[in-house]
């Protein structure tokens, strides 16, 4: 695990880190320096003895976490309400209870910057304890203080909840089943009943919380223009009431990245991009400290628009953002800027430039960790593109390792749409007689059955629906 922390560090953070590890001894000759640039630049570090190593990387690890720890505790106002209950309970052990309770009142202060329920509760939870050794704690005012915090916490956590498990079957299944609509339905009834003014107005977490909840149901029913005129109406809500700062920048950027792609589902284009400089903007804020989690979503929006607008801008727009670090050092981002560049590349008929870029994908180490439905639908890509090459010799080769490969997945009902794909291309390889004809004929009307174009886009690496209608009335291109 300390080579992968290492190697995820800011530069501002490993600055710390040297100087942090400096503070009490300064040496040429320091092992855990040495262990720690090793791993920075990803090089492997080797040591004459292994429990020596296990020590040294112990070592690494712990003052990294203390170090982290350190540098970031006045960034949170709830890291420091934190601390202060440490130390209230430290010195409360110690029966030092005068201490403990100058210690616990610095604490709210702190966490009412950031409405943070959880947090409040564990301190007014502390007050009351301590109350036992130090009459002079108002006890009835932190008890009826605490019961109000775990009636906001309660409304957050119930939200949270049905989001988290109904964001994880979306996630892990790929699909939306009976039980995700039931978990739907719950989370509308949650919003209906905490999104009363006064509710709302009692707690910002909370009202972060049903906007997640309203924002989540509205994309997950594809109701784009109902849901971009929400996130301009709470944009501009939660600016007024100075909801957004540090702490909560991040569901900023969240609603704005929203935005970008509803434009662009309604066709606004120009209103979209305008979005993303938004986007790019925000991403400033902070020391810039939020710019490598979410640059891949400013490339991604300006892809997107210009693979309507200027195909070959948008090409342009996905090399150079494979030359951000942040981007080309994350698989899942790498990933689908290799699809983007594959989609675009066939659609401007360069099959082979596309062969060549799904051929890099396919090969990638970062491919292998993707899931397994994932892995086969960009494999079926490179089939259908394989097909539009006309080599059908390799074509052949290549569907048949697919099918062998993919099997146990394949005999899953949600992937119908690829056993039909895989049934067609098999047949309009060769020439086709009256009857296969009308055979493939019925599997292209199954297959554009299940979902449309449109719906189609979302779905697939390339689009079925798209290619068969192209491929299937005209084999052979």
């Amino acid at each position: 695990m300390v080579e992968e922390v290492i190697q995820h560090l800011r530069k501002e953070e490993v600055r710390y880190y040297k100087l942090f590890t400096q503070r009490t001894e300064r040496s040429n000759d320091r092992k855990d320096l040495a262990l720690f640039d090793a791993y920075r630049s990803g090089r492997s570090f080797k040591h004459e003895n292994e429990n020596a190593l296990y020590r040294l990387k112990n070592r690494v690890f712990h003052d990294l976490n203390l170090s982290l720890y350190m540098q970031h505790l006045e960034n949170d106002p709830s890291y420091i309400a934190f601390q202060y209950l440490f130390l209230a309970q430290t010195f409360r052990r110690r029966q030092c209870y005068s201490i403990a309770y100058k210690y616990l009142k610095k604490g709210p202060k702190h966490t009412l910057k950031k409405d943070d329920a959880a947090v409040l509760n564990s301190l007014y939870s502390e007050f009351i304890s301590l109350s036992h050794d130090l009459p002079e704690i108002d006890l009835h005012f932190y008890i009826e203080e605490r019961k109000k915090s775990e009636v906001q916490l309660k409304q957050i956590q119930d939200i949270d909840n049905v989001l988290a498990v109904l964001t994880h079957r979306i996630n892990t299944t790929q699909s939306f089943s009976q039980s995700n609509f039931e978990l739907q339905a719950e989370l509308r009834k949650l919003i209906e009943r905490y999104s009363d003014a006064e509710t709302l107005n009692q707690s910002k977490q909370l009202r972060l919380k049903v906007y997640k909840g309203v924002s989540h149901l509205l994309l997950r029913e594809k109701h784009y223009r109902e849901l971009e005129a929400y996130l301009k109406e709470t944009y501009d809500d939660f600016e007024r009431n100075s909801i957004f700062d540090q702490s909560s920048h991040q569901t900023k950027l969240e609603m704005i990245i929203y935005r970008i792609n509803s434009l662009f589902k309604l066709n606004q284009y120009k209103e979209s991009l305008q979005q993303s400089e938004l986007l790019l903007e925000q991403l400033k804020l902070y020391q810039a400290k939020f710019r490598n989690a979410y640059i891949f979503f400013y490339f991604n929006a300006q892809i997107i628009n210009f693979s309507i607008l200027d195909p070959n801008k948008a090409l342009g727009l996905i090399d150079e953002a494979l030359l951000e670090p942040a981007i080309s050092q994350n698989p899942q981002h790498w990933n689908y800027l290799h699809i983007d560049k594959t989609q675009l590349l066939h659609q401007l008929g360069e099959i082979k430039s596309a062969l060549r870029t799904i051929a890099r994908l396919t090969q990638s180490a970062a491919l292998k960790n993707m899931p397994e439905n994932y892995r086969m639908k960009v494999a079926l890509a490179q089939i259908m593109l394989r097909y539009e090459q006309l080599d059908f010799d390799q074509l052949e080769r290549e569907l048949h390792a697919w099918e062998n490969r993919y099997k146990l997945i394949l005999d899953q009902d949600e992937h119908q749409r690829e056993r039909l794909l895989a049934q067609i291309i098999r047949e309009i390889i060769f020439d086709l007689n009256e009857e296969k004809q009308g055979l493939v004929s019925s599997w292209k009307e199954e297959l554009i059955s299940f979902a449309n174009e449109e719906e189609a886009e979302d779905m697939d690496v390339l689009n079925y629906v798209r290619w068969v209608k192209k491929n299937v009335a005209h084999p052979y291109g």
